[in-house]
């Protein structure tokens, strides 16, 4: 009955459709994640889809979205620093930026200043509240730790991207640890 009434409309043939292809091909099954509208990792269960296909059900993504959630409002934007740009879509935040995943501007070869030029003014612009920092559990972006940032030595950090980070240093202060992953949540100086 409920597949009945679901098919009449045309997000319910969206619906349909995905959870049939996604039980026979399982990295489908984000699709019908997103599309269903239910918005959770119990959902996932209950449309009888096994939750370790979806990384944003893991216990730190999901700490962190819930963090998010509690401590933006719906219409502020929210960077992942590093990879991770999952939880952007988890905690229901717009990302800051284009690059979701900031890999490619410290990768030699492919980097450009106009690419840390466009992040840097993407932050400065759309008045980022808060940075979360996933790199203690990814490699390939520096941290954004000053001290630990020196030790890297994974890419290249472009000269361009100096000003990038000292923006973020001198506006926004460390708010918080993630347990287990130690990611680091930077939130907006709101007194500058």
């Amino acid at each position: 009955n409920f597949l009945l009434r679901s098919f009449r409309d045309q997000k319910g043939k969206i619906v349909i459709t995905t959870l049939a292809i996604s039980f026979s091909i399982p990295s489908l099954g984000l699709i019908s994640y997103i599309y269903s509208g239910l918005g959770s990792c119990e959902a996932v269960g209950a449309m009888l889809i096994p939750s370790y296909h979806f990384s944003e059900c893991k216990k730190p993504k999901n700490q962190v979205s819930e963090y998010i959630r509690a401590n933006t409002k719906p219409d502020e934007d929210v960077l992942i620093w590093g990879f991770g740009g999952s939880i952007n879509f988890t905690s229901e935040r717009t990302s800051t930026t284009r690059f979701t995943y900031q890999s490619p501007l410290f990768t030699q070869g492919y980097q450009k200043d106009e690419m840390v030029n466009e992040l840097y003014e993407d932050i400065r612009r759309n008045k980022t509240v808060l940075i979360v920092d996933t790199t203690s559990t990814a490699s390939g972006v520096p941290p954004l730790d000053k001290q630990e940032r020196r030790q890297w030595q994974e890419g290249v950090i472009l000269s361009g991207a100096d000003k990038l980070f000292e923006y973020i240093e001198d506006n926004f202060k460390l708010a918080q640890q993630m347990g287990e992953t130690n990611w680091l949540i930077y939130k907006l100086n709101e007194e500058k």
